[in-house]
């Protein structure tokens, strides 16, 4: 395999189809809301360390993300938080993607005003805002992890277009990005 893939385990979003790749031609980890967790990095450092045919390693969201979805409504009624609570499992994964969630909350209140959350389609913005979040912070997570001359990149595979895309200041284009070298 030339890459490895951090993606999500939704099935809509099939990693090979989706780079259009052969079998064997990369090594997918797949976990909901593509959250790199100790399982997931284990499994990335385990093909870094033993695949020196890697030159790549990419972290694919996907709009409607169903996890990152749960993380956003959990931030709207936090109640939802502790109806979770009962199932750590879940609460770890919807808990890893908050901080992507609250992010996307700031950015869209920064780019639209406070009153942001009350206009018709927050929620719906939120949840598309927070899959890319997530994705370029985790991108700069495994950037910091694995120094080059190892590639790191992301992208957001639009489940309506069909296109793995990245963000080009205010709109998107088609394909990776590297990740944020900052937190600005």
């Amino acid at each position: 395999p030339f890459a490895a893939v951090l993606g999500c385990s939704d099935a809509r979003a099939p990693l090979e189809i989706l780079f259009g790749r052969g079998e064997n031609e990369m090594f997918a980890v797949r976990v909901a809301g593509n959250v790199l967790g100790e399982e997931c990095l284990g499994s990335l450092d385990y093909a870094i360390g033993h695949l020196p045919s890697l030159r790549l390693v990419a972290v694919a969201g996907h709009t409607g993300c169903g996890a990152v979805t749960a993380a956003v409504d959990a931030f709207l009624a936090p109640a939802g938080l502790l109806d979770l609570a009962a199932n750590r499992p879940l609460h770890a994964l919807v808990a890893r993607l908050l901080p992507a969630v609250r992010a996307a909350d700031h950015a869209l209140r920064r780019a639209q005003g406070e009153g942001a959350a009350a206009r018709p389609g927050y929620r719906a913005a939120l949840v598309d805002v927070a899959v890319a979040l997530n994705a370029a912070l985790v991108a700069a997570t495994l950037r910091r992890a694995y120094p080059a001359p190892l590639g790191v990149v992301y992208g957001v595979y639009d489940l309506a277009g069909h296109l793995v895309r990245m963000p080009d200041g205010d709109r998107w284009r088609p394909g990776l990005a590297a990740p944020p070298a900052d937190a600005a």
